[in-house]
């Protein structure tokens, strides 16, 4: 395993992309070491600046595999929701980008589909 979850992974471990697109906007993904001591959580959605920004792996962070891989999971679900927020519309002026326990929900459901998919040439 990588500390930084770009360079390779175990057999059951999620593939972090280092790019990826929504409606044809590029989505970044950056790593930072100093995002726990200095916003308090794991992952960041920056909508503004097209970025997913991570903790990566270190040693001494409080962090597993698969909670490295949830937060991406609900960083990209806060991305597609931001975009797919544009045309949906919930009461008052909520923002379904917003709702954290839908994105969490949603997200651990996103991580636990792409790590136990199975393929026909059986590979993971």
């Amino acid at each position: 395993m990588s500390h930084d979850g770009r360079q390779w992974r175990t057999e059951n471990e999620m593939k972090i992309p280092k790019r990826f697109y929504l409606f044809g906007r590029p989505i970044e993904i950056e790593y930072r070491d100093d995002i726990l001591n200095d916003h308090d959580c794991h992952g960041q959605a920056s909508y503004r600046r097209d970025k997913i920004i991570l903790q990566p792996i270190l040693p001494g962070a409080p962090q597993t595999q698969e909670q490295f891989e949830h937060t991406f999971c609900h960083e990209l679900v806060h991305h597609i929701t931001y975009y797919a927020g544009q045309s949906i519309h919930l009461e008052g002026d909520k923002k379904l980008h917003s709702e954290e326990s839908f994105i969490d929900l949603f997200a651990a459901l996103l991580h636990q589909a792409l790590t136990t998919s199975q393929y026909e040439d059986g590979e993971g």
